[in-house]
């Protein structure tokens, strides 16, 4: 019989693989049919890049799932006979999974923008990062999935705990997403104020092991709420 937590992370790579296709059509056609517009109105550069602007609409998004992925599905899960240890890791290795396709996409798209910006004569504007493309890219990616750690952790504190606390830990949730912003916007990342001597390479590696770090952390705290989380039969 086929490992539960695999079962597990197949569903839920189906079930947020589906909303992510809505998502990323409805996107595409938003982003592309806006830059056409500007292109007939006579306006040939947009003012946000590709990248940047699918970073703040992804995030949200990623946030959302991130909620979805306690209550319903949980319940699902264990009265089916699933574990919460592989609810746990099926969801959230599917996250991650998704997460990285999600980036690879993005910057195939980013790369069809180049190409019809050498057609058209449609200027790309750079003006939102101070990273190269794959420093951006690895934003993206860590964003998308620390923005989904962060829903998936307000979401089981309310599932956890007395609404009160749940509301105090969505306090502790949105100050995470302010860490983030200083991980990633390098322009006014704390990294660059610590020392003007370090290169952006130092930077970003700095912001790839926090990143790294504050997601591990925060696993492991979803992991005990979930693990603790009283279960009804549906």
């Amino acid at each position: 019989m086929p490992d539960k937590k695999v079962l597990v992370g197949k569903i839920s790579f189906d079930i947020i693989g589906r909303w992510s296709l809505w998502f990323l059509a409805i996107y595409l056609v938003i982003y592309f049919g806006t830059g056409a517009f500007m292109t007939w109105w006579g306006d040939d550069i947009m003012t946000w890049s590709f990248l940047e602007n699918s970073r703040g609409s992804a995030r949200i998004y990623f946030f959302i799932a991130g909620i979805l992925s306690m209550g319903g599905l949980i319940r699902y899960y264990v009265s089916n006979g699933v574990t919460r240890r592989d609810y746990f890791f099926g969801t959230m290795g599917a996250a991650v999974i998704l997460a990285a396709l999600l980036t690879v996409i993005f910057g195939a798209a980013y790369g069809l923008e180049t190409m019809a910006a050498a057609f058209t004569g449609w200027t790309q504007s750079q003006s939102g990062s101070t990273l190269n493309l794959p420093g951006q890219l690895l934003s993206s990616f860590f964003q998308f999935i620390l923005y989904y750690a962060i829903g998936w952790f307000i979401s089981a504190s309310f599932f956890r705990f007395h609404w009160f606390v749940g509301l105090l830990l969505t306090f502790v949730g949105g100050g995470l997403m302010g860490v983030i912003e200083l991980f990633w916007e390098a322009e006014n990342s704390i990294f660059q104020f610590i020392s003007v001597m370090a290169s952006g390479e130092v930077s970003l590696m700095v912001s790839v092991l926090l990143s790294t770090l504050l997601f591990l952390l925060l696993a492991a705290v979803i992991r005990m709420l979930t693990k603790r989380a009283d279960i009804k039969a549906v």
